[in-house]
């Protein structure tokens, strides 16, 4: 099951990119053949590669933060024995 969800996310992801990939280059001017790129293409291009990866990084360090995984192991314990006994 899990290879099967791993691949849903790798297919998923991989058409987002291509789409994404696509739009910025049509919006940046890229013109396909052509050896010398418009200042607007390669400044497309350079989002692509690092202004897009590090909006993503921050936006999962955010939900890494938001997380509640800094609780002790004797109060992750404690709320075990807690939800366990409701049931």
């Amino acid at each position: 099951m899990f290879f099967g969800i791993n691949g849903f996310i790798a297919r998923g992801s991989a058409s987002v990119q291509a789409v994404i990939m696509g739009v910025i280059l049509e919006v940046s001017g890229y013109v396909s053949n052509q050896a010398i790129q418009p200042d607007a293409a390669v400044s497309g291009i350079r989002m692509m590669i690092s202004g897009i990866p590090m909006l993503i990084l921050v936006i999962v360090f955010i939900c890494f933060y938001i997380y509640p995984i800094r609780r002790s192991p004797q109060q992750q314990s404690d709320n075990f024995d807690q939800v366990a006994g409701d049931r």
